[in-house]
């Protein structure tokens, strides 16, 4: 499995978030980002905002914005789910 280079505190609560998924090919990813864009996240997490281009920054805001909505959605679908079980009882 590819994991992502994150340290293991921080991995863990992210997995603790549902934060993470893997994919098919048994890569490590954020929820609705390819393993590209999570690895970019990762690394432009560790940069200063001063050091990255205006392009980059966007980058990184758009895709941190990808990964909330994904995130957003799969707690929605659970919800649902958890909502179907209680009425089927």
């Amino acid at each position: 499995m590819e994991m992502l280079k994150i340290p293991p505190d921080l991995r863990r609560r992210l997995q603790d978030q549902n934060a993470l998924a893997i994919t098919a090919k048994g890569q490590e990813v954020f929820q609705g980002l390819t393993y590209e864009e999570s690895q970019f996240v990762v690394a432009a997490s560790g940069e200063k905002a001063d050091s990255m281009s205006q392009a980059q920054r966007d980058r990184y805001a758009g895709l941190v914005l990808k990964h909330e909505q994904a995130r957003m959605r799969c707690a929605s679908a659970d919800d649902e789910v958890f909502k179907d079980e209680d009425r089927l009882g």
